[in-house]
């Protein structure tokens, strides 16, 4: 009898932890000294048919913040928006973490800004291909 108490305590509260989705990272890129990974578990559809994702950039080295460097960060994550039909795409917030996860600094892009023309030469544009893919799949099936 006492057992099954210990037991019934232990589930009750699992249905709330379940219902709530916690944020889950998939690694895209590992290199030497930073690794990218991408929140699989947050897309953002909008009616334009553009998708925001977002993506977690860890450095082994902390840097400096730009505009700022007395403070340095150890990861940011940048949400960036994908027009996978005109294969474009454009920053729209980056938040930088110190090396104990803590936020330093948010910077919001401009809703106007301009999109940029998928080129291959950065990191989003190495990304690109792989998460309208991700986008696609998680369209059929969210």
């Amino acid at each position: 009898m006492r057992s099954l108490i210990l037991v019934l305590f232990f589930l009750l509260p699992a249905p709330s932890a379940f219902a709530q989705e916690k944020e889950k990272w998939q690694r895209m890129i590992t290199l030497d000294d930073s690794a990218v990974d991408m929140n699989i578990s947050t897309v953002v559809f909008s009616t334009g048919g553009t998708e925001r994702v977002q993506f977690r950039f860890s450095r082994m080295k902390a840097e400096p913040v730009p505009g700022m460097p007395e403070s340095k960060y150890k990861s940011f994550i940048e949400t960036v928006e994908f027009n996978c039909y005109e294969r474009l795409y454009r920053v729209s917030e980056v938040t930088y973490f110190d090396g104990k996860g803590k936020a330093i600094r948010t910077d919001e892009k401009d809703a106007s800004a301009k999109w940029k023309p998928e080129r291959g030469r950065g990191f989003i544009e190495r990304l690109y291909d792989q998460t309208c893919q991700f986008i696609q799949e998680k369209r059929r099936n969210p």
